[in-house]
């Protein structure tokens, strides 16, 4: 199963600032099951929500549930990600939203 997003759901997004100051995480592993809608750190980055210089390494999302969003920072962003990268391994099924950042970007 590995990590649980931190604000998983698109009703408690992540409203802060998470400042990374050129630092990164390694070895990250999600494999969450089909009653989680996100699968990444953050699950919903709310429209008021930062990442800056944020560093994601060596990891590895998955989801194989349909309509699901993965993401390497943000499941879900309707925020801001800025100055960060992903050097992970994100994969999703067909009709899942899928990306290296995030899986569903509205920011």
């Amino acid at each position: 199963m590995g990590w649980e997003p931190i604000a998983g759901s698109s009703a408690v997004p992540f409203r802060a600032t998470l400042r990374g100051n050129r630092y990164g995480i390694a070895n990250l592993y999600i494999r969450r099951g089909a009653a989680v809608n996100y699968h990444s750190i953050l699950g919903v980055l709310g429209s008021n929500g930062r990442v800056e210089s944020l560093a994601l390494t060596d990891a590895d999302i998955l989801t194989t549930s349909p309509t699901r969003f993965a993401g390497g920072i943000a499941g879900q962003s309707n925020g801001s990600v800025t100055a960060s990268f992903n050097q992970a391994t994100v994969v999703g099924s067909t009709s899942s939203q899928v990306g290296g950042i995030a899986g569903r970007n509205q920011g």
